[in-house]
């Protein structure tokens, strides 16, 4: 599936009310690069997200609420149109965060945000199931790089990693001994 979705719609929850983004935005597209959902007008980018921080979706129809958590206390909310195809863009975006329907005022109960132990146990299973033998780096593998080294919260996932590796429960629940 292609990582490009055309939108329209763009709003920001601002001083209560959803307002329009700063600018006329004119050719609306989510991109994905990588871990960053990038929100672009033509050749300009307005939003950067990473997907596997803090942020979880909520849908109605085709319109996705996008709530972002930067900080303890700071939550940004980010509201748009999908103009095609919304089903599968929203399955594909679900593989990347969680995303769940909207069906009532307490649906922030349901939703949890993913933790990286979830990810790592889930990537063992696969690189068990799968012959990486004749594995392949991607061709931006080198861009990914530089975003990693780049992100300040990158050494610090790097430390949980490494803890949830070595944690004996880790271990265990992973099949190796």
């Amino acid at each position: 599936m292609k990582k490009e979705f055309a939108i329209n719609s763009l709003r920001l929850w601002r001083s209560e009310n959803w307002t329009p983004y700063g600018t006329e935005s004119k050719n609306l597209f989510v991109r994905m690069h990588i871990d960053q959902l990038l929100i672009t007008s033509g050749d300009e980018i307005l939003e950067s997200l990473n997907m596997n921080g803090k942020i979880k979706g909520v849908y109605k129809e085709d319109v996705l609420l996008l709530v972002v958590t930067e900080h303890p206390k700071e939550v940004r909310k980010i509201k748009f149109r999908i103009q095609n195809n919304a089903v599968k863009v929203l399955r594909h975006l679900g593989e990347h965060f969680p995303i769940t329907k909207y069906q009532s005022t307490k649906f922030h109960k349901k939703m949890k945000y993913r933790k990286i132990d979830e990810h790592i146990h889930k990537t063992i299973k696969r690189i068990q199931n799968e012959n990486f033998s004749s594995f392949q780096l991607p061709k931006s593998y080198d861009e990914f790089i530089k975003i990693c080294l780049l992100d300040p919260a990158f050494p610090k996932l790097i430390t949980e990693t490494q803890n949830i590796i070595n944690s004996k429960g880790f271990l265990e629940t992973s099949g190796k001994q």
